[in-house]
């Protein structure tokens, strides 16, 4: 008997040998991140289109899959209109490295504003900075609501 992997656990479905969901999660060595991760993409793209989509991708490639969806969901919860790519591009790609880290630790994520400036000062361990006088970037250190479910369904 194979015991449900930790994003089928998540998103309370059946789980298998050949399961998407478990071979995905393979580059997140926490198992609580890997809760964290499945639960935002499904809340963020939706559980069908999740496991359909993965589902279209050759084995080999589903776990860099599921980390470019993940990154990408990140960078449009920061930034809406470009995402990820566009973050990288105009030269913010720390800001969406701090939010998949955020993110993958269980704490919420909490965008107040942002113009597209960022300095150097902006850093990994920091819970606010302020960019300039009009461009703040907030990211709160707290619990998410179903903090509580996925610890009990991970025990």
């Amino acid at each position: 008997m194979v015991t449900s992997c930790n994003g089928c656990r998540i998103l309370r479905k059946g789980c298998n040998k050949n399961c998407l969901l478990r071979q995905s999660l393979t580059l997140i060595n926490s198992l609580q991140s890997q809760s964290y991760a499945t639960l935002f993409l499904s809340k963020f793209i939706g559980r069908g289109p999740l496991l359909s989509f993965l589902a279209a991708a050759p084995l080999s490639l589903r776990p860099v899959m599921f980390q470019s969806m993940l990154y990408e969901a990140c960078g449009r919860t920061i930034n809406p209109s470009t995402g990820a790519v566009g973050m990288m591009s105009t030269g913010n790609w720390i800001l969406c490295q701090m939010a998949v880290d955020t993110m993958l630790r269980g704490e919420y994520l909490d965008v107040v504003a942002l113009n597209g400036i960022v300095d150097d000062r902006v850093s990994s361990g920091c819970t606010e900075k302020n960019v300039s006088d009009e461009d703040v970037v907030c990211v709160r250190r707290k619990k998410r609501k179903f903090d509580d479910d996925a610890n009990s369904q991970l025990a």
